[in-house]
């Protein structure tokens, strides 16, 4: 041992110097550490906490940016997803969200992307590390409600790692703050009543209907003797004539809590209403009762009598309104108008949601045959005759989340690759209405107005699969959804079919940075159109 000793002996020096020195360090550092402060920042939408030796230098609602003296930064976005994708999962989001970061950094490149979970809640998230010139960056994201959080970490090469817990720590630390919304929580009872319906309106039988709007889905019925007056996705209107008595039934779905319906004075609303009748010195009688058929929802009847300005009569009228909760801020509102005749108990008891359902927007997926099938349909006379279309859309096409009226508008994308290696964008759309009888030059002229560079030509008539349309093309550029500052080229072809009494089909596709071609605009008209009476 002594000789073993003696022949390693400075070895043993230097490796017990090491020893020394790393315990030093050590203990260096976890006295540091100890003593190491730590803030807490707070705003109206998120809190967090950082160690004193990052400056806070740049913070709004929804932005916070630190900077460290060792040349690194750590930034917080909290952005608000838009209504068509306030529902879908990070998952579906991501590749999105990294094609904007790429674009908007094109100096950026990946060097890994990984799933994880963070901050003490156990989120999902997304872990992506970029490298850029003598710097890396790392991106983190999750989605919370209906907001993407994304923080970015970003540090010279040098100090990367010695940062990086003091990164984690804040993400691990952010917690998004929740609204504080003041509600009023319950309809005071005194005011409720049983109401004693006059009606003799008689129901044998009852048809279902939806509406989708404002990120819900619902399915109601109604007295199948009321004829609906358009096809609409987003409201609902039907009639209903009984000798010289009148009814109409209107359906919404709006942004307001049920307890304060009764007070709010909006358009609409049974206070706006009653302000008006007032106002026209008619005395109004205003009762209210629960819906037995309906968990949390009420029942808001306005009497009054209506004075004539040609008879001199007075018209006994009735406004009923059935509202529905669908959450906090969202109810499904019936409202029935009767003029010289009331509502009856018969009616009501016909009238309920059968179902309802939380969606980011309304997409039917029906798929045969490898096609997407969908219908659209608009009615051209007061005699009830309207168009159908049925679109056989190739499977391909992914529906686009529209806030419109999906039988009078549907929209899609598509996003592929080509088999020259190029990648494709493509948007389309399908449009039946009215007053287009020079639809090719209203849309030409409403592209002109928007985009100033913009050529436009018109083709004349043109066939596709043996059938033959009126066409035009254009070339413009744009801004696409997500990218900052780029402007990208748009290739379009405006095809039209004029239909009967002013009425048009229009096909819309484009093409992002690449012409068309004649195959590929072929593929989307696949339709039908057939004149039908909804009698």
């Amino acid at each position: 041992m002594r000789k073993f000793i003696d022949n390693n002996f400075k070895k043993i020096i230097i490796i017990s110097i090491v020893i020394v020195i790393l315990l030093l360090c050590t203990l260096v550092y976890l006295v540091a550490k100890s003593n190491t402060k730590t803030k807490t920042f707070e705003n109206d939408t998120m809190t967090f906490k950082y160690d004193t030796n990052w400056n806070l230098y740049k913070s709004d609602v929804e932005n916070v940016s630190l900077k460290h003296s060792k040349l690194s930064e750590f930034s917080i976005q909290i952005k608000i997803l838009e209504d068509s994708k306030k529902y879908e999962s990070l998952d579906s989001l991501i590749n999105d969200i990294e094609y904007s970061i790429t674009n908007e950094n094109n100096t950026y490149s990946l060097i890994e992307k990984e799933k994880t979970t963070i901050t003490n809640k156990n989120l999902n998230a997304y872990k992506i590390l970029y490298e850029k010139e003598n710097k890396q960056v790392l991106v983190i994201v999750t989605k919370i409600e209906d907001k993407i959080i994304v923080f970015t970490y970003l540090s010279n090469s040098n100090y990367y790692d010695v940062l990086l817990d003091s990164a984690y720590s804040i993400v691990h630390s952010f917690e998004v703050k929740k609204e504080q919304i003041i509600l009023n929580t319950k309809v005071e009872e005194d005011t409720i009543t049983n109401i004693s319906w006059s009606g003799d309106i008689k129901v044998n039988n009852t048809k279902e209907y939806f509406i989708s709007k404002n990120q819900y889905l619902v399915n109601y019925k109604l007295p199948s003797q009321f004829i609906l007056s358009s096809f609409d996705s987003e409201y609902g209107y039907f009639t209903y004539r009984d000798d010289n008595k009148s009814y109409s039934i209107s359906t919404a779905i709006k942004l307001y809590n049920i307890y304060e319906w009764k007070t709010l004075d909006k358009a609409g609303l049974i206070q706006s209403e009653i302000n008006y009748i007032k106002k026209n010195n008619l005395d109004v009688k205003v009762e209210i009762s629960k819906n037995e058929l309906y968990k949390g929802s009420y029942i808001y009847r306005i009497t009054y009598n209506y004075e004539d300005n040609f008879s001199n009569e007075k018209i006994p009228c009735e406004s009923v309104y059935i509202v529905y909760p669908l959450d906090y801020m969202k109810v499904f509102e019936i409202k029935i108008e009767s003029r010289r005749s009331g509502v009856s108990s018969e009616m009501i008891k016909n009238i309920n949601i059968t179902k309802k359902e939380k969606i980011a927007a309304y997409i039917y997926r029906n798929i045969e045959n490898g096609y997407l099938v969908n219908e659209m349909k608009k009615f051209y006379s007061y005699d009830k005759d309207y168009y159908e279309v049925k679109l056989l859309t190739p499977e391909e096409w992914k529906e686009k989340n529209t806030y419109l009226n999906v039988f009078e508008t549907k929209k899609f994308g598509l996003n592929c690759n080509e088999s020259d290696g190029d990648t494709c964008e493509y948007n389309l759309a399908y449009f039946l209405g009215n007053g287009y009888s020079k639809a090719g030059e209203e849309i030409i002229k409403s592209i002109r107005d928007d985009y100033t560079d913009s050529k436009a030509v018109y083709n004349g008539v043109v066939k596709y699969n043996g059938k033959s349309y009126e066409s035009y093309s254009l070339e413009y550029e744009k801004k696409v959804y997500g990218e900052k500052t780029t402007k990208r080229k748009f290739y379009e072809t405006i095809i039209y079919e004029k239909l009967d009494n002013g009425y048009v089909f229009v096909v819309k596709l484009n093409r992002i940075d690449k012409k068309l071609d004649t195959p590929k605009i072929s593929t989307v008209l696949n339709y039908s159109i057939t004149d039908k009476n909804y009698n």
